[in-house]
Order: C-alpha cells, then structure tokens, then sequence
C-alpha cells in the first residue's frame, strides 16, 4: 500500500480493480479453510469467551485510537472513529492461532475455535462499521441505495 500510494500512484488504480476482481475466491478460500479447523462443539461451549473477548479487543481498539488521537493533536473525528478500520484485519491472527493449536494440541483447538469465531464477528461487522465510520467523519457521503440511519 505505501509503495502503490507514494511511488507507484498511476498504477494503483489498476491494482485495486485486480484485488477486487480476485477478492471473492480468496475471501471464499480463506473462510473454507478456517472452517475446516472449526471444533462446532467448543465453539457452542466457548461463544461466550469468544464474546468477552471481542468486546475487548474492541473497547481496547477504541481506547488506543482515541488516546492516540489526543496525544497527536488529530481531528477529533479520527480519534472517535479511527478504530473501527482495525476491526476486520485478520489474516495474520488466523495464521498464529493455527501454528498454536498444532503447537499445543491439548487446549490449542480451543484458541483457535475462538480465534476463527473472533475473525467471522470481526470480517462481518468491520466493514460495515467501516463504513459508517467514513460517513460520520465526512470521509464518505451516504449512498442513496444504501442509507445508514444516524443514531
């Protein structure tokens, strides 16, 4: 991303239209595969840590952005909405929690059922509230199509 933006900016636009063309097969794979690994059983008996720990993961999101955002001086819109974009990054979470569950088979099934469960809230609700987030900054205009109630 830095190099297309900074360096490489009149091919970017070609590289983002390439990435979404491919992006459905890869979300498609990339579900398919964490999905294989998924104990149904430990996920019904664990839904409720794997709960605890995504509001966490978001109350800590929050507070990192929001406290970054007043030590920088930035526009106060991105401090109170600046956390939302880190909701869905979850690639590299998937790959470490797979290495953990191979590395501890006794209780690392477990972390990993709760990772991928955490990964699934995460890639359905970050883009939405994404994209609420662009709006309520003035980032993005609402789409007549597609209106998000303020509230």
């Amino acid at each position: 991303g830095f190099f297309v933006e900074n360096l490489a900016r009149q091919r970017g636009d070609q590289l983002v239209a390439g990435i979404e063309r491919c992006s459905l097969p890869v979300y498609c794979l990339f579900f398919a595969l964490a999905g294989i690994s998924l104990n149904v059983r430990a996920l019904i008996e664990l839904w409720r840590v794997a709960l605890i720990l995504i509001v966490i993961r978001y109350s800590a999101l929050w507070l990192g952005t929001m406290l970054g955002g007043r030590l920088s001086f930035c526009a106060p819109e991105v401090g109170r909405w600046g956390w939302v974009g880190f909701i869905a990054n979850a690639g590299v979470l998937l790959a470490i929690a797979s290495v953990v569950a191979r590395t501890f088979p006794v209780w690392g099934t477990d972390v990993q059922t709760l990772v991928v469960a955490i990964i699934g809230v995460d890639l359905l609700v970050g883009p939405i509230a994404f994209r609420y987030a662009l709006i309520r900054t003035g980032e993005a205009q609402e789409d007549r199509e597609y209106r998000l109630e303020e509230g």
